[in-house]
């Protein structure tokens, strides 16, 4: 295992796919009962997305946000504990919206029946988000922002995450965010959908995040025992943030500041960065930044992407 001080990367939504993290589940006894454990510890709500995971349908849906965040959830908390177990040199975290409460449980703020219960209660606030959906462009996110109109601007459409100096994802309410990505590819950008059947990260989100604190409220909160980055302020995490429930709960209707909390991460630490989801969505974001370019700091994802054979362990010894 490398010496080299490691960041674990933790993706968010968007980051799921068919046959995400297969090989690792069906070979890796360790990685497959952290996953069955956490997910039965979701009761309910843990049941529907393990079955389309394990599905047999190459057309299987996940993209809906009471499957998908489960799952990314718990394959990245497997991966991190299992790198964690055998040693890996794990100095700092940083999430992508889900992937920040993952960060958060992988660094002790909550435990792992805590946070099997707050995911549950995190799939059922969606029951009170209006259908909506998230599509990424090539853009300067403030350029994007001035391009959306005041009428969709009303209705909840708003850049929801900085992934980079060119890279926003805009979220919002059904039609509106469809509207919003026809005129603006129109205008000439490019875009791209995200796979979410939810505007997270919008105001749309805000009153089942009033009612996601509720759940929150009702569990322990710990300071973090590994240094967090958060997306949420951009910052490393605070010791009072990561003891309010309120803090949690809004995240999920405030936009990801990922590229601020990396830019602020690698200020202050070189490292090997590792991705530690399906796929290798940040690992290709932060392959962009000057840190990483000019090889102060190296990046490895610990799975591939669609369609390619995931690797059982990272590539960091």
């Amino acid at each position: 295992m490398t010496e080299q001080p490691i960041t674990l990367l933790l993706p968010g939504q968007g980051s799921q796919h068919t046959g995400m993290a297969l090989d690792a589940y069906r070979h890796q006894p360790e990685f497959a009962a952290t996953i069955d454990e956490f997910l039965a510890l979701m009761s309910e709500e843990g049941v529907e997305p393990k079955q389309r995971w394990l599905s047999d349908d190459p057309q299987a849906d996940l993209d809906d946000g009471r499957v998908a965040q489960p799952l990314i959830f718990a394959v990245e908390y497997a991966f991190a504990t299992m790198l964690i177990r055998a040693g890996a040199n794990v100095e700092a975290l940083l999430g992508h919206s889900v992937g920040e409460l993952a960060a958060a449980t992988v660094a002790g703020v909550f435990d792992a029946h805590s946070a099997a219960r707050i995911m549950a209660a995190r799939s059922r606030a969606l029951d009170l988000v209006p259908p909506g959906g998230m599509f990424a462009v090539a853009a300067d996110p403030a350029v994007v922002s001035a391009q959306l109109r005041a009428e969709w601007a009303r209705a909840g459409v708003v850049v929801a995450a900085v992934n980079g100096p060119r890279r926003a994802i805009v979220a919002g309410p059904d039609p509106e965010v469809q509207t919003a990505e026809s005129m603006l590819c129109e205008r000439g950008f490019v875009t791209m959908s995200v796979p979410a059947r939810q505007p997270w990260h919008s105001p749309c989100m805000a009153h089942a995040a009033t009612v996601f604190e509720r759940s929150i409220a009702a569990e322990r909160l710990h300071e973090p025992k590994i240094p967090i980055w958060s997306g949420r302020t951009g910052q490393r995490l605070r010791a009072d943030e990561a003891k309010d429930p309120g803090f949690w709960a809004a995240q999920i209707a405030h936009p990801v500041l990922f590229w601020d909390a990396l830019s602020d991460l690698l200020a202050h630490r070189s490292s090997l960065l590792i991705e530690t989801g399906p796929g290798t969505g940040l690992s290709v974001q932060a392959m962009s930044h000057p840190e990483v370019r000019e090889g102060r700091s190296k990046i490895v994802p610990i799975t591939q992407g669609p369609g390619q054979r995931e690797q059982s362990s990272a590539p960091i010894g």
